[in-house]
């Protein structure tokens, strides 16, 4: 339940893939390849509060959220202004223990590689209120493919696995990883 007491989840500003705005046929702002993947592996269901396809539109809803004090639990900002009047009427949660105790050390080192400025932008009189986007494009840029993978990727690797077109592989380790790893 959020601050406001208001049970909900997130606001989103697009439907498509997270990282790269790429829609996938038959995707929508609930069902789409990163609600699957928290469905899936985190057994996270989300509920859209609003939605909006960016923009203006979305700076409008997100306004009348905070002037409603009807806030979703998850949502972007697109300005510091904004997150700075969350904090001032105290409609956002301090989130630094849970950065500090949940955060893998591959994100923090990202964090990290601004020299504090990204989350020095987020953080107010000692607590961190919010995770810039910051780390996003940083993490793309270490994949060799240049994007996120999607739950679909995994769900590739498997069926060619499991098909016959598999049936002369064993002991093989399918690293599907974009070629992060290589």
């Amino acid at each position: 339940m959020g601050k406001s007491g208001y049970r909900s989840v997130c606001a989103i500003s697009g439907t498509g893939n997270l990282y790269t705005g790429k829609r996938h046929a038959g995707d929508s702002y609930e069902n789409n390849g990163y609600t699957r993947y928290l469905k899936n592996k985190l057994n996270v269901q989300n509920k859209n509060e609003f939605e909006a396809q960016g923009g203006d539109d979305y700076d409008r809803k997100v306004s009348l959220a905070i002037t409603s004090g009807e806030l979703p639990d998850i949502m972007t900002v697109s300005n510091i202004a904004t997150l700075k009047q969350l904090v001032e009427n105290d409609l956002v949660e301090d989130l630094t223990e849970s950065y500090e105790k949940c955060a893998s050390d591959a994100i923090k080192e990202i964090y990290d590689s601004f020299d504090g400025r990204a989350l020095e932008n987020a953080t107010f009189d000692g607590k961190l209120m919010a995770l810039p986007e910051a780390v996003i494009k940083p993490l793309i840029a270490t994949i060799p493919l240049g994007r996120v993978g999607e739950p679909e990727d995994i769900a590739n690797a498997f069926l060619f696995l499991a098909s016959d077109m598999a049936s002369y592989v064993t002991g093989e380790i399918l690293s599907v990883d974009g070629a992060a790893r290589s």
